[in-house]
This record gives C-alpha cells, sequence and structure tokens, in this order.
C-alpha cells in the first residue's frame, strides 16, 4: 500500500495518492460538502500495467466506510465526532492486519493517526497540521526508524512549494507549478491517507500541472508533469503523470 504525499504524489494516492493509503471523515462540519463528487472507484496504471484499484462505499451520512483494495480492506467506525478507528483486514482470510486510530478536530480533519500490528504494538505516529484556513500544511510520522515528514506553502489555494524531512533535518524541498485557469472540485489536498471529501482538510483551490524534487545540495531529484481530463460537469475523471526522471508514465482514472 503506497502512502499520499503531495498532490503529484497524492495524485498517485491521494494524487493523493494512488491507493486507499497513499507515498487518513466524520462530519460535524464539513468544510466543503459541495465540492466534486465521491469517489466510488480509483485506479492507477503504472506504464500501461494495472497497479492498483481502490473502490469506496460510503455511509448514510455520507463518510467512507470501506475502502477495499485487491489484498485489504479497510474498514470505517466513527466512534465520536473525535474519533475514528480503521481496522485494515486481508482479503484472502479476513484476518486483523492492522489498526488505525485517527484523532479528528472540530472541523472533522483528522490531526493524529497511531498505527498498530495486530498485536497492538505501534508501529507508526503520524501528526498532521493546518493552516488557519484549513489547508494540510505539514505532516510528520514517528517510526521504528526514525521520523520523516513534509511541510508545505499554499497560498491563496495553491500548492506553491515544500520541504521534506527526516529525523528532524531537512533532507530537500519541493517546488510547484499550478493550473490557476480552472479552480479544483475534487477533495485532493496535499497529502492524505484516503481520498476522503473531509479528513484532510480543505481541499486546493488549484491542482499543481508539475513538481520538482531537490536535494538538500539544490540537485533536481524529480520531476513530474500533471494533465487531467474532466466531464462535462468539470470533475476530474483522470491524471496522467508524465514522470521526466525515468521516463515513465502514470495514470489515475476516478469513477463517481
Amino acid at each position: 500500500m503506497k502512502a499520499l504525499q503531495t498532490v503529484t504524489a497524492v495524485i498517485l494516492f491521494l494524487l493523493t495518492i494512488t491507493s486507499c493509503r497513499k507515498d487518513v471523515t466524520v462530519t460535524p462540519s464539513l468544510v466543503n460538502p459541495k465540492a466534486g463528487k465521491k469517489f466510488v472507484q480509483v485506479d492507477y496504471m503504472y506504464d500501461n500495467v494495472l497497479d492498483d484499484v481502490s473502490k469506496y462505499t460510503y455511509d448514510n451520512s455520507g463518510r467512507i466506510s470501506s475502502c477495499i483494495e485487491p489484498d485489504y480492506s479497510y474498514f470505517f467506525e466513527y466512534q465520536s465526532a473525535t474519533k475514528l478507528m480503521v481496522t485494515k483486514k486481508s482479503n484472502s482470510d479476513n484476518s486483523i492486519a492492522r489498526t488505525i486510530e485517527a484523532t479528528l478536530n472540530e472541523k472533522g480533519f483528522i490531526t493524529s493517526i497511531i498505527t498498530k500490528d495486530k498485536s497492538g504494538v505501534v508501529l507508526e505516529n503520524t501528526s498532521i497540521t493546518y493552516d488557519g484556513e484549513g489547508y494540510l500544511v505539514k505532516h510528520s510520522t514517528q517510526a521504528y526508524g526514525g521520523s520523516y515528514g513534509r511541510e508545505y506553502v499554499i497560498e491563496n489555494g495553491k500548492l506553491i512549494s515544500g520541504k521534506k524531512f527526516n529525523n528532524g533535518a531537512q533532507t530537500g524541498s519541493m517546488v510547484y507549478t499550478v493550473d490557476a485557469s480552472k479552480e479544483n472540485k475534487q477533495h485532493f489536498t496535499a497529502w492524505g491517507y484516503w481520498h476522503s471529501h473531509n479528513l484532510f482538510g480543505k481541499p486546493l483551490k488549484y491542482l499543481p500541472i508539475e513538481e520538482k524534487e531537490f536535494n538538500a545540495a539544490g540537485v533536481l531529484t524529480w520531476h513530474s508533469k500533471d494533465s487531467y481530463e474532466r466531464d462535462a460537469d468539470g470533475d476530474v475523471t483522470k491524471i496522467i503523470t508524465q514522470f521526466v526522471s525515468d521516463g515513465t508514465t502514470g495514470v489515475t482514472t476516478y469513477k463517481y
């Protein structure tokens, strides 16, 4: 399962990223309930080979109730306005593989994620920060091997730049080019675990069309470009990502 990173990576997610947990919805108050339709299926192809399929179902309140992938399924239990429990089960024998405990703020945004194995041992602890407008601007994960995370600069709904961190030290940076000619109707944020309409903050107002990543020395290490296909309502149906760095292509298809 791939964890979402930035929109271009979330485009492989959540952008992202693309799988149910891509590089974490209670609805006490939806941030933008009219924006975009809810995804029922997200397919990702890498160089013309189907790499991932995520299928979503929703409860009567419009909240994600399950996310089904080829090997594992995720089941969502909204225990209170501030607590969400997600159980990851194997599709082969229905055994529990992971439990994911999420804390929600007053807007229903996830602010922390604790991932445990089937024995209850903590594997990862992730904290998420939002700015005053509700945009996700930082995520940081502590795991056995150390810590890692990213920070984002978002201005007027545009993803501008970011920084990468490892064990507290900055290891790189990101720069984005945004298409400001069309406002985003989908629930794409800078990062996230699932394709959710409000778990990871306010959707970006505009979507990026290019991402460049640099190491600590300023050397270009990653370059990708995105183009979008939309239906008659202006909803994104496909994102075509050209990985300039290695000459390959990824295609994410959205069904509603």
